[in-house]
């Protein structure tokens, strides 16, 4: 049997300001105001959402009731985390919005908060964001630990910061700031962050696969099967507000530009898993293949093909997409991830001509934690030729 020999190239890719929207690539529409009929365009609007909501969360956060209903739909963990949709809430309490209004009028002055009953309602059930639909949530950091049934701390969480900005209403009715909330307090204290759900309206775990026109030939030995067996992940690259980091990627296996455009085979998963503090530095088993010949999945890695490969945690917030090229201008991507990607890169290789599964590890080999880059995993995939 003979060694197998491959070779891999890994391209550095050119992010275009990893924190920065990229204005190029995305057209932002407006949506009038019942306000003051202002255009305001839809990043605007996120943060006005969500200051709205948390501010008029304010209302009840003496109502232990309330509180209740707050815990058992956390418990209840629909998407896997510790939150809670706000339009369960508005299903269970249907003067929510008037009440929300009643606590935006005493408090919300200054805070670009909206104040009319439509755009309340929307805060609460839903609002329009780009093509897609944005529902806000209660989530609640370590809420295994914190003392649920105490005053909670109203966080709103517009950016995924480290630090986030807190409110309450103290004995005497008057808002107090606490400017400075970051995962420590929330270690000792209830805090209820107020973000925009990451999950919903996303088929959570699907994947979609494009083979576009082209279909190859039976394989032959020289074909290879590529796969991944596991990952160890040492950075979730999710902070404390958010919870669960929503692991997505983008897998392509094409020719060059130059080559036939139908040569094009996408691997699409968004929300593929998601994953924890506990998950951390331990191996995370996600055995996914990327090339394999079997029914449904008639797709080899053959030698004339690039595999371009992005593994990164998945944002919402459009502001922090980032625009990723494997062969300017064929193929590129845009991703939105406010954190560089796990992994990112084109892929080429060389036939050898084992059967055998020969594993290796992305980017590096595994590193003490002094030694480790800062991309936050290593991927020990397998291949070996058909």
């Amino acid at each position: 049997m003979k060694k197998l020999n491959y070779l891999w190239i890994t391209l550095l890719l050119v992010f275009y300001g990893s924190c920065k929207k990229q204005n190029e690539a995305i057209e932002s529409k407006t949506i009038t105001s019942t306000n003051s009929n202002a255009k305001i365009d839809d990043e605007a609007i996120y943060d006005a959402m969500l200051r709205t909501a948390a501010i008029g969360l304010l209302y009840y956060q003496n109502d232990v009731a309330f509180r209740a209903t707050v815990n058992a739909g956390v418990a209840k963990q629909f998407d896997g985390d510790d939150n809670v949709l706000m339009r369960e809430l508005g299903a269970a309490y249907a003067n929510m919005p008037t009440n929300f209004q009643t606590s935006i009028n005493l408090h919300g002055t200054g805070l670009n908060c909206y104040t009319d009953l439509p755009h309340i309602g929307e805060a609460i059930n839903g609002f329009e964001y780009f093509d897609d639909s944005a529902y806000i949530q209660i989530y609640i950091p370590n809420a295994d630990i914190v003392d649920l049934n105490s005053t909670p701390i109203i966080c709103i969480n517009t950016d995924d910061d480290e630090v986030l900005p807190g409110y309450y209403i103290d004995a005497s009715g008057v808002l107090q700031v606490i400017d400075e909330v970051d995962e420590e307090y929330a270690e000792t204290h209830l805090v209820w962050v107020v973000s925009v759900n990451e999950t919903t309206g996303i088929k959570f775990g699907g994947e979609e696969i494009n083979f576009g026109s082209y279909f190859p030939a039976p394989p032959t030995a020289d074909d290879m099967l590529f796969r991944n067996d596991y990952i160890y992940f040492w950075d979730k690259k999710e902070n404390w507000g958010n919870g669960r980091g929503e692991f997505s990627y983008q897998v392509t296996k094409y020719l060059s530009c130059s080559d036939d455009p139908n040569h094009h085979v996408e691997f699409t998963g968004i929300n593929a898993f998601r994953i924890c503090k506990n998950d951390l530095n331990k191996n995370f088993v996600w055995e996914k293949y990327f090339a394999n010949y079997e029914p449904g999945f008639n797709d080899v890695w053959r030698g004339n093909e690039f595999l371009g490969i992005i593994f990164y945690e998945l944002d919402k917030k459009r502001t922090f997409d980032i625009k990723i090229n494997f062969d300017s201008p064929c193929y590129g991507y845009i991703i939105t991830s406010k954190q560089d990607p796990y992994y990112t890169a084109r892929l080429e290789r060389t036939f050898g001509s084992s059967s055998s599964w020969v594993t290796f590890v992305l980017p590096t080999q595994l590193l003490g934690p002094e030694n480790r880059p800062s991309n936050g995993a290593d991927f020990h995939a397998s291949s070996k030729n058909y």
